[in-house]
């Protein structure tokens, strides 16, 4: 399949661990749109997999040269909280790219999970058909996926109706209104309004952050704002049951600052109902995560 695109470069940024299961799926995902681009490559940033997760991105990096996957070997050790993890990867990936001026006016920048969220077959006629309707789009910094099914990532999610702010975070504060509530009356409570579906055949979502396991970013946006970055973690104050306040150190999706501060700069963002990356399952989740978000 030939396309006509305003971007020569592809770049791919991943994070990985424990995910060797997916992840030749995930890739050849990745390999069949290489070809409608003049120049590709891929930096994956791998740390502390408990499954072959190194050994097959390894293999997959000897493949071509413009594969580079790098091991991080003791970094959960040093950033236990999974989101700060994230955010100091996901900032190194953009470091990299950067420091190699690779990042410019025409190209494209693709950022995902590399688990089963993006191991099904990919409609290469969808992502053509997306990234043609962003490509007409010079203001769009981003365009991210969208799900059959329920929509997952609410985490990442801003919107101004669908989901305004932070879903853990508001059970904390439900919970600090209303504490005679239990864990799953909160998470009814906060979640219940906000899930949602996309129709396939709808029209774009414009959002103030999303993710949803998958993004493509313009390079020329990135590398005007080359400070942008992602945050894993907030301050926040909160009261305690003695009428006293106390500062605590929250984790956050990183996604939703490194947006922001894209949105800060006149950026628009959108979710587009045919760039569908997974089929989402039954979704389950814990009504006590919320309590094991300060860090």
């Amino acid at each position: 399949m030939v396309i006509q695109l305003p971007w020569s470069d592809l770049w791919v940024l991943g994070c990985a661990q424990n995910c060797a299961a997916a992840l030749p799926a995930v890739l050849a995902n990745i390999d069949r749109l290489r070809p409608w681009f003049d120049n590709s490559g891929l930096l994956i940033l791998e740390n502390d997999s408990k499954d072959a997760t190194a050994e097959v991105l390894r293999a997959y990096a000897r493949g071509g040269s413009g594969n580079h996957a790098f091991s991080l070997p003791g970094l959960a050790d040093r950033l236990p909280i999974k989101t700060e993890r994230l955010a100091h990867l996901r900032n190194g990936g953009l470091a990299w790219l950067r420091q190699r001026g690779l990042l410019a006016e025409n190209s494209l920048l693709m950022i995902l999970d590399l688990d089963e969220v993006n191991a099904d077959p990919w409609s290469l006629e969808a992502v053509a058909e997306v990234l043609q309707w962003f490509a007409g789009k010079p203001q769009a910094a981003a365009v991210f996926a969208n799900q059959r099914g329920p929509y997952y990532d609410l985490w990442a999610l801003r919107h101004p109706q669908l989901c305004p702010d932070d879903i853990w975070e508001r059970q904390l504060e439900l919970h600090l209104e209303r504490p005679e509530l239990s864990d799953q009356d909160l998470l009814e409570a906060v979640l219940t309004p906000r899930q949602f579906s996309l129709p396939l055949d709808g029209k774009p979502l414009a959002v103030e952050s999303a993710f949803g396991g998958l993004g493509f970013y313009r390079g020329s946006w990135l590398r005007r704002l080359p400070e942008v970055a992602y945050v894993g973690s907030r301050s926040r104050w909160i009261e305690t049951g003695d009428g006293g306040v106390r500062l605590i150190r929250w984790q956050c999706a990183e996604h939703v600052a490194f947006h922001g501060q894209l949105r800060s700069a006149g950026a628009e963002l959108w979710v587009h109902p045919r760039l569908v990356n997974w089929t989402t399952p039954q979704i389950r989740l814990n009504p006590a995560t919320w309590r094991h978000l300060q860090c």
